[in-house]
């Protein structure tokens, strides 16, 4: 298992609004059941390990988003004595 797992969530809503703008690999051509239960087994995981799966909402602007990560990166590795 990682040590640091982080994910990016965003409602399906959005997620339909941004894929429409691309052209769709194998996935993203999935109906919106797949990617329900897709996005709901990834928030199932993240409750049962907290302490490992950091959820971020996507939907910040990319700026403050990268901030989060970067600032939960950064307390992560200096608690493990990495930096």
């Amino acid at each position: 298992k990682p040590h640091l797992t982080i994910l990016i969530d965003i409602p399906l809503s959005v997620s339909r609004e941004r894929i429409a703008k691309e052209e769709k690999d194998r996935l993203e051509k999935e109906d919106e059941e797949f990617h329900k239960r897709v996005r709901d087994t990834y928030l199932f995981l993240a409750k049962r390990a907290p302490k490992r799966i950091k959820v971020f909402d996507g939907t910040k602007n990319i700026e403050d988003l990268h901030l989060e990560i970067r600032t939960k990166v950064i307390e992560f590795l200096t608690k493990k004595g990495v930096i």
